[in-house]
């Protein structure tokens, strides 16, 4: 009888194990459709990814639920209103594991009163437990990043909230900065986060954003001066998302065997987070180790088979070593997810400045200087077809 009770806990653990992630999902949810006016996106199995998943909607919400609940990998809540309060916000971070805390005392009082070593109590059991753990799990602040389907990162719920707490007082002026960012707009984002920074000075998270901001827009010398004094303040407690931060700014300084080391301590903290992957493919690249290039880039490509970046770098690393047709499979790839980058077309022109296709190869690097004169070698790329057409 015992073995069967062994039997009944562990098939209920796995069970509750997918249903509490559904209550969690639609605690976050149920606050938002509250707090908002806008529609709400529930992904469940996934954080944040459509494909392969059963899809519906109700009113204004939307559900996306994995088919396969082996696959399942947490959830992820989506208010797509970019007006909700200070408090609706607290309330959205707050509920979904609160909504699993009061699951879960329920669950408990019934197993106070269950005949103890019965189905009953094992089944009951194994919810409660899953219920609080799922609680513990969400509400105690962590310092390691949850990466979404869309290569962004975002922090569990207790880290939310203790980041929503100390931006009470900036908070209307964070929530557009962080608007713009979201669009894209990064130059905005990265002057109004850095006002935010100066009344919020310990913010960790303000000066993560303000950085980043920086960085995206080129402004190298202010991401360089923040990084400083980042790092005097928070060095010895760097994660994954610190350590790329710190490997953008030595890849713009050149020093990319020091950015290297520095993608390849974030990949320690998680070995499957497809920007240090392909940061690291990237790194190596600039540095001619070509073959080690492809094997990260590779990993990447298994997590995220979209992803215009990794193509691209795969690409010119495949055509580096003579392997001509791949790489310019990759590279048409790319370019079909993204035509305005201007790697592609720099790689493009390497592809047929090996074909010895020299004017092709000058069209697609005056492209690549187009769409953005910072791309790197362009220039040496230029002056060298150049040679090959005009002597």
């Amino acid at each position: 009888m015992q073995q069967e009770y062994i039997f009944i806990l562990i098939f209920s653990l796995l069970l509750f194990r997918a249903l509490v992630i559904v209550f969690h999902e639609f605690g976050h949810a149920f606050a938002a459709l509250v707090n908002s006016r806008e529609k709400v996106s529930v992904y469940i199995g996934s954080h944040g990814n459509p494909e392969k998943s059963l899809h519906f909607q109700i009113s204004r919400l939307e559900c996306f639920v994995k088919y396969n609940i082996f696959q399942w990998k947490g959830g992820l809540c989506i208010q797509h209103d970019k007006n909700i309060s200070w408090k609706g916000s607290i309330l959205i971070s707050l509920f979904g594991p609160l909504t699993t805390f009061i699951l879960g005392v329920i669950t408990g009082v019934f197993l106070l009163y269950a005949q103890k070593e019965s189905v009953i109590s094992m089944v009951l059991f194994a919810f409660f437990f899953s219920c609080i753990l799922d609680f513990l799990y969400n509400i105690i602040p962590r310092k390691t990043q949850i990466q979404l389907h869309d290569g962004t990162f975002t922090n569990n719920d207790g880290k939310q909230l203790l980041h929503l707490w100390s931006i009470r007082k900036i908070y209307t002026k964070y929530k557009k900065a962080l608007h713009y960012y979201n669009e894209k707009e990064y130059l905005n984002a990265a002057e109004l986060f850095e006002e935010c920074l100066e009344k919020t000075p310990n913010s960790r998270e303000l000066y993560r954003l303000t950085i980043s901001s920086y960085l995206l827009v080129k402004q190298t010398s202010k991401a360089i001066d923040l990084e400083e004094s980042y790092s005097k303040k928070y060095k010895d407690t760097f994660d994954h998302f610190d350590y790329t931060n710190s490997g953008f700014i030595e890849i713009y300084k050149g020093n990319y065997t020091n950015a290297l080391d520095l993608f390849e301590k974030a990949l320690e903290f998680d070995k499957d987070q497809v920007v240090c992957l392909n940061n690291v493919g990237h790194a190596l690249g600039v540095l001619d180790r070509h073959e080690e290039a492809i094997e990260y880039l590779d990993k990447a490509i298994l997590l995220d088979e979209n992803n215009t970046y990794v193509l691209d770098n795969r690409g010119f690393s495949k055509i580096m070593l003579g392997q001509l047709d791949e790489g310019y499979t990759d590279l048409q790839k790319s370019l079909e997810l993204n035509d305005q980058n201007s790697y592609v077309y720099r790689n493009l022109g390497v592809f047929h400045f090996q074909k010895k296709d020299f004017q092709k190869a000058l069209d697609f690097y005056l492209k690549a200087l187009e769409l953005d004169p910072e791309t790197l070698k362009i220039q040496e790329y230029i002056k060298e077809v150049k040679l090959k057409l005009f002597n």
